[in-house]
């Protein structure tokens, strides 16, 4: 059975941060068994013309070090008055070259609430698969009444 919980890892790599306009870098994330990765970063308010850019990283290493951005990863917007107030930056790689992933979130122009960036791998080698630390609990209910 294909269900989401059992076939995707779900990781928080970056916590919530105050309005800025600094580069928040994401934790790495092991991609050994895993086929693709979604990265979702969670906004909060964000200042009229504040830029974010959502920028995806690779390397052989998985200590952070030698990180290089991945050319065509990236996805980015620039804020009006309120459209992009509690929105979500969504950034997908699937089948990476390099084995260890992370995201770097750059905020510019004006100020940016983030409420947490969140990494969910998909097609794993084998199922269930086992959550990362930051997932508390978790439930699966089939066809429930």
């Amino acid at each position: 059975m294909m269900n989401f919980i059992d076939n995707t890892k779900m990781t928080r790599v970056e916590n919530a941060a105050v309005a800025g306009v600094t580069v928040l870098t994401s934790d790495v994330i092991d991609m050994q068994n895993f086929d693709g990765l979604v990265f979702l970063a969670a906004l909060g308010d964000v200042l009229d013309t504040g830029v974010n850019v959502l920028q995806a990283q690779h390397s052989d290493v998985g200590d952070g070090t030698g990180m290089n951005d991945i050319t065509a990863s990236v996805v980015s917007f620039t804020a009006g008055a309120s459209d992009a107030d509690n929105k979500l930056m969504l950034l997908e790689i699937f089948r990476p070259t390099k084995r260890f992933l992370r995201v770097t979130l750059t905020r510019s122009v004006a100020n940016t609430v983030l409420d947490g960036i969140f990494a969910f791998q998909s097609n794993p080698a084998e199922a269930p698969v086992t959550q990362h630390s930051s997932v508390l609990v978790k439930d699966f209910q089939l066809s429930p009444v």
